[in-house]
């Protein structure tokens, strides 16, 4: 049972594909985060939960996610400060040993770091939440796409428990045909171009910068998630977060049919 908290490292091991989608849209003084949640096995969409979580009477925030199991969160709405999501690296495998070293050496499982900026009063602001998380020990590669309750605050941070890479931000990002900031991030790092066989990220940059102006807002990042492949047979679920707002919308799946391969 143990083993379960580390699922998500072990899966790093073996390098198991699975694809998310993150995108960050800024508008106004606020920041639009679309999230998509692809994972294996289809039978596990039937965990999934939506979850609103309270301390000592007070509600600290929301998330939809089926890491539940496991004490932890990948996907969460923290009230008045920031929507966090965390999407899967491809980055070198872990061996085995590397990972038993990490986990002796007590790095916590990646789900419990949101579960840490969710309990911790301490993390009250946008930018102490990107602070602590571009410094938490990780024991394997991940990104970390986050938005903020303010004007261009958002942020993907790409972790790696061997190496260090620069965070890039909504604040610094180049503006789209449309005059507008957003960032997207899937499984692969943004310094390289997308892979000829997974243009997720391409496709959802290009949907982006083309958007009519009555789509910029939730309806429309929702447009962009809910594009195939953006939206393909794995995903488990959609939501869309704003933390301006304190609002979290979730899409389940039930129009996506597992499919058989025989």
């Amino acid at each position: 049972m143990a083993a379960w908290a580390y699922f998500h490292e072990i899966g790093h091991i073996t390098s198991n594909v699975t694809e998310c989608t993150g995108v960050l849209l800024s508008i106004g003084d606020q920041v639009i985060h679309g999230r998509n949640m692809d994972q294996y096995p289809g039978q596990a969409r039937n965990i999934v939960l939506h979850l609103t979580i309270k301390k000592d009477g007070k509600y600290l925030g929301e998330s939809v996610d089926w890491y539940w199991f496991k004490v932890g969160f990948v996907t969460l709405l923290k009230y008045n400060v920031a929507s966090l999501e965390e999407n899967w690296r491809f980055g070198n495998p872990l061996s085995k040993d590397q990972l038993l070293t990490f986990i002796k050496q007590g790095v916590p499982s990646l789900a419990w770091a949101y579960r840490e900026v969710l309990v911790n009063e301490k993390l009250n602001t946008f930018d102490k939440v990107v602070s602590y998380l571009e410094q938490n020990n990780v024991a394997c590669a991940l990104y970390n796409i986050i938005g903020g309750t303010g004007k261009d605050q958002g942020v993907i941070i790409s972790r790696d428990p061997f190496e260090k890479f620069p965070t890039i931000s909504l604040s610094s990002s180049n503006q789209g045909s449309n005059g507008y900031k957003y960032l997207v991030q899937t499984n692969y790092d943004h310094w390289l171009p997308d892979p000829v066989e997974d243009q997720r990220r391409t496709i959802g940059e290009d949907l982006l910068a083309k958007m009519q102006n009555n789509l910029l807002n939730e309806f429309g990042v929702y447009a962009v998630m809910d594009t195939y492949p953006i939206h393909n047979e794995g995903t488990f679920y959609t939501v869309i977060m704003n933390a301006k707002y304190n609002r979290l919308i979730a899409f389940g799946q039930p129009s996506i049919t597992l499919f058989d391969d025989e």
